[in-house]
């Protein structure tokens, strides 16, 4: 995950990458399939808990394949930090 910023709306979002390599296990369509699937399941679902989906994104570079989500940014970091920090203190 990386922090990206939306130059024409003056937004800060995550950006969620996936590589591909053509020679993977996976195929290219299931890979995109994969990420748009889950960019579908995020626009569906209403919740103060979740962060916000804004689109997706797919670039084809030099034999590989790299699709995304745009995603709202969360400042607070991963829920995984968070509750491992928890767990801890």
């Amino acid at each position: 995950v990386y922090k990206a910023f939306i130059k024409h709306e003056n937004n800060l979002v995550a950006l969620k990458m996936v590589s591909n390599s053509l020679k993977s296990e996976i195929s290219l369509e299931e890979s995109l399939e994969s990420i748009i699937n889950e960019a579908y399941a995020h626009r569906e679902i209403r919740s103060a808990h979740l962060c916000k989906i804004f689109g997706y994104t797919r670039q084809n570079l030099d034999n590989k394949i790299r699709a995304g989500l745009i995603l709202e940014y969360m400042q607070n970091g991963s829920l995984e930090a968070i509750v491992k920090d928890e767990i801890k203190g």
